[in-house]
């Protein structure tokens, strides 16, 4: 049964929403400001009004449920749409409009929580290879121990941290590594790895130190996996920068993440992956 999350609605609203919800086989939880609720929850469903403070809120949102990419509708009145925007940008997923139809609503609700290629199998070749790289490259290179908290498939763009290092992959599999880290925990891995002063450290060298990071980890997976089907060739590694921020992956593959926790935070690794169907083994 799908988890769902109502924040901000007001109580009659929340009522016609639970009855809807509940009849198409939710389970239902009114946010009380408890951090775990968002946590748990498998889609949050958000009211926007007008002369709110949507974007702290959805951004609170997106803080606590940290690398899960937890799907936001934004609902509100035709008359809200400047709020509603708001939430958008800030970092909500969809918007429906009142009133909520018992018909629709549900079948959004699905499609939110099953977009195209969310049945994909997971395969373990490929995540091993780059979750070994992973706790590898943090304990040799840093002296981080990092352990694996979660595996998932990715339904949006966006990434919680602040830094991310992007590589591409091709050849007889194509696609894309991304490792994500919150500011704090880059400069500190980057800082033990140069053995310099987290504090000190300029953000020039986080950056380069993010890249080389994601470097490390394409490299001893495309090792691992290169007599297996999925071998391939990697790219020069870019840093995006931001809170928030999207990074694009191929459509026709599975985006697989995985949490690690590490110096009492969190970081991911993103995956998406997939054999050429192109060519026998060249890559687009």
């Amino acid at each position: 049964m799908p988890r769902s999350l109502l924040v901000g609605f007001r109580p009659v609203l929340s009522r016609m929403a639970t009855n809807v919800l509940k009849s198409a086989g939710y389970d239902v939880a009114i946010s009380d400001k408890d951090e775990e609720n968002v946590k748990e929850a498998d889609i949050v469903l958000f009211e926007a009004r007008q002369g709110t403070d949507v974007r702290s809120q959805i951004a609170d949102l997106r803080q606590q449920a940290k690398f899960k990419d937890i799907p936001i509708l934004v609902v509100g009145e035709h008359s809200a749409q400047e709020a509603m925007d708001a939430a958008i940008a800030a970092g909500g997923s969809e918007c429906c409009y009142l009133p909520l139809d018992p018909q629709t609503l549900p079948l959004k609700l699905d499609q939110m929580l099953h977009p195209n290629g969310h049945n994909q199998k997971i395969d373990v070749n490929i995540i091993n290879p780059f979750v070994a790289a992973t706790l590898d490259v943090m304990k040799t290179m840093a002296g981080i121990t990092a352990t694996r908290k979660s595996v998932f498939l990715k339904r949006d763009q966006r990434m919680f941290g602040d830094l991310s290092g992007v590589i591409g992959l091709s050849g007889g599999a194509v696609g894309s590594a991304v490792i994500s880290f919150p500011e704090a925990l880059a400069k500190n891995f980057v800082a033990k790895m140069l053995s310099e002063d987290p504090n000190k450290i300029p953000m020039d060298d986080v950056r380069d130190g993010v890249g080389e990071c994601v470097n490390m980890i394409a490299g001893a997976a495309k090792a691992a996996l290169a007599n297996s089907v999925y071998h391939f060739k990697i790219s020069i590694p870019t840093v995006v920068e931001g809170h928030g921020h999207e990074i694009s992956h191929r459509r026709s593959a599975p985006c697989i993440v995985i949490v690690f926790e590490a110096e009492h935070d969190e970081f991911a690794l993103q995956i998406s992956l997939a054999i050429n169907s192109d060519t026998d083994s060249g890559g687009n």
